[in-house]
């Protein structure tokens, strides 16, 4: 009989319903059915947490290639920077360069870079204001503890499955 673990529940309800019709009896057969059901059960419940171990640990191993690849590419960038700087300094005291099927130049350009820690007091005007507006989830959660309504927010309760 190949029970999940829905049916087991389902089937000790049902047991405790003839067990109580029956004065605390329940046929030999179906405590039998209970037994091996719950012994099943309880391997697939170990074959469950195996493989969500296992899926951890390949969460795990994604998160460290994607940080060797995030590595490898800040190393890629970095080089490219580096010879953008060298060949930019060639091409500017070269001029105009033609090398295969590309073509060097220099074009000019303005930008601001601020140093760390840039502030400037004396004039405000030099800053904008980013407003960026979130839910306060801590906020809604203690009101409605407190019987509040908040419209479109509800108090959930859920259940964490701990495996250790």
């Amino acid at each position: 009989m190949g029970l999940n673990l829905y049916d087991i529940v389902a089937l000790e309800n049902q047991m405790e319903r003839i067990a109580q019709e029956n004065e605390g009896e329940i046929p030999e057969e179906m405590l039998k059915e209970l037994v091996e059901a719950q012994t099943k059960s309880l391997d697939t419940v170990e074959r469950m947490c195996k493989y969500i171990r296992n899926l951890e640990l390949g969460i795990e191993n994604c998160k460290a290639e994607e940080s060797r690849i995030k590595a490898m590419r800040d190393k890629a960038d970095n080089r490219i920077k580096s010879i953008k700087k060298y060949m930019t300094d060639y091409v500017d005291k070269a001029g105009k360069i033609s090398a295969g099927t590309f073509t060097l130049s220099i074009r000019k350009s303005e930008s601001v870079e601020l140093q760390d820690g840039f502030i400037c007091d004396e004039n405000k005007s030099l800053y904008r204001t980013r407003l960026e507006r979130f839910p306060d989830k801590t906020l809604v959660k203690d009101l409605l503890k407190k019987g509040r309504s908040v419209t479109g927010a509800e108090l959930v309760q859920k259940k964490n499955l701990q495996i250790k």
